[in-house]
């Protein structure tokens, strides 16, 4: 099929989103109205994402009911019941998250988005059918996902397209076009016309099982030149390492955790891909149904790397949804050892929902991974505060006050403020100390405590300082000031500085120093000759010298205009 003819099939794909996707279709238009009035009215990127998030979610809601009905699973009644499910759903996440701004909302919004997709990732194998489940949820998913990479590809080729043609139309023209009109395009294309297609596309998801096309059978063939070979060298990597780890007792690293998840994730991957079968005869598919036993003995690997941050810092969000992960990946790895142990299929269905239920849990309630994460912060934080002995109590901005504690106990106190304030707000920080730290974000959680690191020679620590302009060092044979300006203490004359100093106005001619920098068509920054400049009082006596460390000028033909100065005086003994 040719590009023309592709794109054909993608606009009347499109049209007929309409009739059979109509609530689709309305949401993806919303979005990009949204995605436009946000970049006109330059609002917070999390603002616009946190509501996005709420489309998603009816949009899932809406095509996971559509892509049922059309597979005789659900009537009309019921379609609506589900697209409503997802409706109330994104109601309610867009109603009780309050404080999208913060971080751990982001991982919310991620752990909604994973286990949504799962869910609706599942639903076609749970239709009651004399086909095979396994086979329903590879032909269908695979399907859907096989358009979306096609229009997704043709929506960023269109884009590029437009992209030039708006660049050309601006430079020929002399046009002066906003710069949002790029985003506007691209919010356009992919927000409406790559969803338009996609769900338009209907019609082939759900043709007869048996029927494969060509560029699916191309993509499982790529496929399996890719994923086994990343799956054996993940295993590889992690046994080797765990043969170190139990020659050298070193403990391991924090990396560790994230690779065997990667493994557990290419396993699950190449499972549903190939849904390998006891009868298989290739020796490769045959393979691949070991993969989960060789994952079993990584999982503790996993965890053990794990607890010793968690021993040491605390739950996070990250740490929490690692645990989660390993733990539900090691529950699928043992009931798909469990059926090869019993020679039968694994059924793939399973998988999704055992991964999707749980994450959705782990993203709302007080049980959820950020709710754990705030209690185990705010608990260490009230453990170093009780051993830093302070109250509950913010001081006073007034009191100048300062108590020193150690030096670790200082930036743990710091460290943890920090991490509570970006991730779940002042409120979370003020639920331990009795009150908001009322503070510039510079400033951590410890000063406004009032309190100061210890010397401790055993730790490292930095201090920094400057000579303040105007300010008189002696030195031989004479005395030395620090200079900037334009100031009160230096003016500007043409190529001229008017230096007050010691009570008498100094003169320095920049000419020939600024005659030997380069001309350039633009800022940039280019080295100062190497030489100093004669300092004269008003009666055109010799006084001393001037270093120039740093200058900025603009230069015209006939004139030029010294924008800032910063150097050192050196003035004789008179």
């Amino acid at each position: 099929m040719s590009l023309k003819s592709t794109a054909r099939a993608y606009l009347r794909d499109a049209a007929a989103a309409f009739q059979n996707a109509p609530v689709e279709v309305a949401l993806a238009v919303f979005a990009a109205a949204l995605f436009s009035y946000s970049l006109e009215e330059n609002i917070r990127f999390n603002i616009w994402w946190h509501i996005a998030i709420g489309i998603f979610i009816a949009f899932a809601g809406a095509w996971c009911a559509t892509l049922l009905r059309a597979m005789n699973a659900l009537d009309d009644t019921r379609r609506w019941v589900l697209t409503g499910v997802g409706a109330l759903g994104a109601a309610l996440y867009l109603l009780l998250v309050k404080t999208p701004e913060v971080e751990s909302e982001g991982w919310r919004a991620l752990m909604l988005f994973a286990a949504v997709v799962l869910l609706v990732f599942a639903a076609p194998a749970w239709v009651r059918s004399d086909a095979s489940a396994s086979l329903r949820l590879r032909r269908v998913n695979g399907r859907f996902m096989l358009r979306a990479m096609g229009i997704g590809l043709y929506g960023v080729a269109l884009f590029g397209g437009l992209a030039l043609a708006l660049t050309a139309i601006q430079k020929l023209f002399e046009l002066k076009l906003e710069e949002e009109i790029y985003g506007h395009t691209f919010g356009w294309i992919m927000l409406v016309l790559v969803p338009w297609v996609i769900v338009g596309g209907l019609h082939s998801y759900v043709r007869p099982l048996d029927e494969e096309s060509d560029v699916a059978r191309v993509v499982q063939r790529l496929t399996s030149f890719l994923v086994p070979p990343l799956l054996v060298l993940y295993y590889a990597i992690l046994y080797v390492y765990a043969l170190r780890i139990a020659i050298t007792g070193e403990l391991p690293k924090n990396l560790v955790s994230p690779m065997v998840l990667a493994a557990g994730l290419l396993t699950a991957l190449a499972i549903v891909l190939f849904d390998p079968s006891p009868d298989d005869t290739r020796a490769g598919q045959r393979a691949l149904r070991l993969a989960p036993v060789f994952f079993l003995p990584l999982v503790p690997l996993g965890v053990w790397a794990l607890a010793a941050r968690i021993n040491e810092y605390g739950w996070t969000e990250f740490r929490l949804l690692r645990v989660v992960l390993l733990v539900l990946l090691f529950v699928l790895a043992v009931l798909a050892t469990w059926q090869l142990i019993r020679r039968r299929p694994f059924s793939l269905r399973v998988a999704p929902v055992l991964i999707g239920v749980p994450v959705l849990l782990a993203a709302i309630g007080p049980w959820s991974v950020l709710a754990t994460a705030r209690r185990s912060q705010q608990a260490r934080l009230a453990e170093a505060l009780r051993a830093a002995q302070v109250d509950r109590t913010i001081p006073v901005a007034s009191d100048t006050t300062r108590r020193p504690v150690s030096r670790e106990l200082f930036e743990r106190i710091n460290n943890i403020g920090f991490y509570l304030q970006g991730h779940f707000g002042d409120s979370a920080v003020a639920e331990v100390t009795g009150g908001a730290p009322n503070a510039s974000p510079w400033a951590g959680l410890a000063e406004v405590l009032k309190l100061t690191a210890a010397l401790d020679d055993t730790l490292p620590w930095v201090t920094h300082g400057a000579l303040q302009p105007g300010t008189r060092v002696p030195v031989a044979g004479g005395v030395l000031y620090r200079i900037a300006g334009p100031s009160s203490q230096v003016r500007v004359d043409g190529p001229n500085l008017l230096i007050s100093v010691a009570g008498q106005t100094l003169t320095a001619n920049l000419d020939t120093m600024i005659q030997q920098l380069p001309r350039i068509q633009r800022r940039e920054q280019r080295n100062l000759p190497s030489q100093s400049t004669s300092v004269w009082d008003q009666n055109r006596n010799l006084l001393g010298q001037l270093v120039l460390l740093e200058a900025t000028v603009q230069r015209w033909a006939d004139s030029v205009r010294i924008m800032t100065v910063n150097g050192v005086l050196i003035l004789r003994d008179q």
